[in-house]
């Protein structure tokens, strides 16, 4: 007797939640690492280990503003407002913040080793970088000024969020 394991698959009127696929977008040559939507759900971006990507979410047309960028990327999230993303490498060590419109580098900073994970504050004037040796760095976005270092994790920071 022969069997094959059949993809699963979840059908509408069994989807508890409701949900459906609406499109696969596929344009990373390497592992996807890092996705985050726009406050306004009207853009999507990701970041994978040979660059960035952003997209609209009605068409899923790619956009350019990130073309030709390749580095290590292994976090990225918008601004509170949508007007900038940060970004963060890991075997750089370099937290960045891009317009979103433009992707024009806005400022980048540099020092630190191993970084998985970023977040925006609410009022998106700080944001927190995970680092692979169990710290946070809290930074200011304007003057890049390091706020505080937190310790107590023993193994790396992969996810973290502002209440």
């Amino acid at each position: 007797m022969k069997t094959a394991n059949k993809p699963k698959t979840l059908k509408p009127e069994k989807n508890p939640a409701g949900m459906r696929l609406l499109r696969t977008l596929r344009a990373h040559q390497g592992k996807i690492s890092g996705i985050a939507f726009s406050p306004d759900g009207k853009k999507v971006a990701s970041c994978s280990d040979r660059g960035m990507k952003i997209w609209q979410t009605d068409s899923g047309e790619e956009l350019p503003i990130f073309q030709g960028l390749e580095d290590d990327f292994w976090s990225i999230t918008f601004s509170p407002d949508g007007s900038t993303i940060a970004s963060c490498t890991y075997y750089k060590g370099t937290i960045t913040i891009w317009d979103a419109e433009s992707g024009k580098d806005i400022s980048t900073f540099k020092g630190h080793d191993n970084l998985l994970s970023i977040t925006f504050s609410p009022d998106g004037k700080t944001i927190a970088a995970g680092l692979n040796d169990g710290s946070i760095i809290i930074r200011e976005v304007e003057s890049g000024k390091i706020r505080r270092i937190l310790k107590g994790h023993v193994d790396r920071i992969w996810s973290m969020a502002f209440s």
